[in-house]
């Protein structure tokens, strides 16, 4: 038995021997008979106040029947799943949860988290028990549950602050994501991912404390640490600031102690949160709080793409939410602009009348009625970590020259105001729809990038045979091997520049290109030109399970950011990626290398304009 690491409902209970499923295993129908036959148990893992020692909370978590093939958790929400019910499996863990807690006689003082699954959550109200012994409830969510269906979630919390229960963010600083949404979401409780006390201090630790700092000061947020197996990561987790422990050195999940009808000697205080301004529209939510100010278009132009400029500053920890009253205003420029922003934001949001749900890749959207009050505003709204701000406008219907046009103003760097008019957005956001999944290629593996190919007649040189191919590696093996070191990953993007015949393209403004490309990637990110028409992209620090999203992401917003560097040259120029991800599918430089080239082969036989992220083939 492996002992490292928190056991958490939606990932591999480590502690649980594996029981195969074996040949035959019919996996929906075990789940049917576990569903119906309410054969759901629930362990329970204490919480504890870190400084005392003494339990105030505990961790529910959902297992199968002892003894079948999905006792594990992992096992069990797969199934779910793999048959389309996984918000009914959601909504049972919760239910016998409650009713474990209940059975066992969890009393006034104590503190019982329920966890959520990310596809589920919002997708059905939360279950209620009546005849509660005074116990508090906390639901846990994770940033993929927001960044999914945000309409949905923000409606959900509501609720559930309705019925005095508390919010936790969970597995915060795991990903990028779970600090910038922090301020949307106003967790009484934050948990941080147990990497962060497991690992050795870095920068980008650094951060997500200071992050989760500012926010425990701004709102009384507690902070939880989770993963703690030893003294010294005790004393790590104190010294990021947290006030709650959770991980073997407390408790191994089991079933609910008798000590649990007494209250505990020490118990979990979450703060008010205070209630937001609220309003139809952004511009109603800034007006009541800010002076109105007066100003033509391209005023606020410029002050919007100062906004936006801001948020390219605050890097992956950025949440961007605007309204552009129309989708004719949400031009090219515009949109080589928001490319730039999702290649590293964590969310990116665009509404207007006649807005796609995806107007762009990465850039989810909504369309707002004619008649809507939105449809006469102009906003954009900026949140991250350490900064907030926003321009709400109002259309004052004038007629003549665009530029001409005027329109009442707010603007704003009041945080709650802030969050208040992005959410005003967000309720309006669609849902994020599932995405196909991709084929594999046919063949066992592609060719080298040096065969022929009927659909790209002039062949380019692989790279593997460049001069600059040892620089490249070099990069790459240093990230590879840092990320190693740090718990996280390295992308490779290949990317070739040719016009339709094959021939490698080099632009007519290189330096144009290099700064497109800089402005795709984050500041410590690597660009390299290994020969013209050729250049390779190295995007650090990607965190596990974030490789390919994040490969999809940076690449559309460089087949963008070059489309917009091309204009209509003649002959058309064609854009190729090939990306490979590191430790996912490499584990090391050449091998890494080797992928992106046979993905890179594979994106170009295409046709061009498009990327390709290289698979095992099954």
């Amino acid at each position: 038995m492996n002992p490292s690491g928190a056991l958490r409902q939606t990932h591999a209970a480590r502690a649980e021997d594996h029981h195969g499923s074996g040949p035959g295993f019919d996996a929906a129908a075990e789940l049917d008979v576990v569903l119906r036959a309410g054969l759901l148990r629930t362990a329970f893992q204490p919480i504890v106040d870190i400084d005392s020692r003494l339990p105030v909370a505990f961790e529910a978590l959902a297992r199968g029947p002892e003894g079948s093939p999905l006792h594990r958790p992992d096992a069990l929400f797969a199934a779910a799943r793999s048959v389309g019910r996984l918000a009914e499996l959601d909504r049972a863990c919760q239910l016998a949860a409650l009713r474990s807690a209940e059975d066992a006689g969890l009393g006034t003082g104590w503190t019982l988290f329920l966890n959520t699954e990310p596809e589920a959550a919002g997708t059905r109200r939360p279950p209620t028990l009546g005849g509660q012994r005074g116990h508090a409830v906390v639901v846990e969510l994770t940033e993929r549950a927001l960044t999914a269906r945000p309409a949905e979630l923000l409606r959900m919390v509501d609720l559930l602050r309705s019925r005095g229960w508390g919010i936790a963010l969970d597995d915060v600083g795991a990903d990028p994501a779970s600090l910038a949404l922090l301020p949307l979401v106003r967790p009484d409780v934050v948990k941080l991912d147990l990497r962060l006390v497991q690992a050795q201090p870095d920068a980008q630790i650094a951060a997500i404390v200071n992050a989760v700092s500012a926010q425990a000061e701004r709102d009384g947020t507690l902070v939880l640490a989770e993963g703690i197996e030893t003294e010294e990561q005790r004393a790590t987790a104190v010294a990021f600031g947290a006030s709650l422990g959770q991980g073997w050195l407390f408790g191994r999940p089991e079933p609910l102690p008798a000590t649990v009808t007494r209250p505990p000697a020490d118990t979990i205080t979450l703060s008010p949160r205070r209630r937001l301004d609220s309003g139809r529209t952004p511009f109603e939510v800034g007006a009541r709080r800010r002076p109105v100010r007066v100003a033509t278009k391209p005023l606020l132009i410029q002050m919007s793409k100062q906004l936006e400029q801001q948020a390219r500053g605050n890097g992956d920890a950025c949440v961007v939410v605007s309204t552009f009253q129309d989708a004719a205003n949400f031009t090219p420029a515009t949109r080589v602009r928001y490319a730039d922003i999702a290649a590293t934001a964590t969310f990116v949001a665009a509404l207007g009348h006649g807005m796609a749900d995806e107007p762009l890749p990465g850039v989810r959207g909504a369309s707002i009625d004619a008649s809507d009050p939105l449809a006469l505003e102009w906003a954009v709204t900026v949140l991250g970590p350490h900064f907030a701000g926003a321009l709400l406008a109002r259309d004052l219907g004038d007629t003549g020259p665009d530029a001409q046009r005027r329109f009442e103003f707010v603007i704003t760097h009041d945080r709650d105001l802030v969050v208040a008019a992005a959410s005003a957005l967000l309720t309006r956001v669609a849902p994020l729809r599932a995405l196909e999944p991709v084929r594999e290629p046919t063949a066992p593996s592609p060719a080298p990038l040096s065969a022929s190919h009927p659909a790209v007649p002039a062949p380019r040189p692989p790279v593997h045979e460049l001069a600059s191919r040892s620089g490249l590696l070099a990069r790459l093996q240093t990230a590879v091997d840092a990320g190693r070191t740090r718990g996280v990953g390295a992308v490779l993007l290949l990317v070739a520049v040719e016009t339709e015949d094959g021939t490698p393209q080099r632009l007519h403004a290189p330096r144009a290109l290099d700064r497109r490309l800089r402005a795709a990637v984050r500041s410590q990110d690597v660009t390299l030109e290994l020969a013209p028409g050729l250049h390779a992209l190295v995007l650090v620090d990607v965190f596990p399970g974030q490789a390919e999203a994040v490969a999809e992401r940076v690449s559309d917003s460089v087949l963008l950011a070059l489309e917009a560097a091309t204009g209509d040259a003649s002959p058309r120029v064609l854009v190729s990626i090939g990306a490979s991800l590191s430790p996912d599918r490499a584990s090391s430089a050449d091998e890494a290398l080797g992928q992106a080239e046979d993905a890179l082969l594979l994106a170009r036989a295409a046709g061009g304009d498009c990327a390709r992220i290289w698979r095992r083939s099954r």
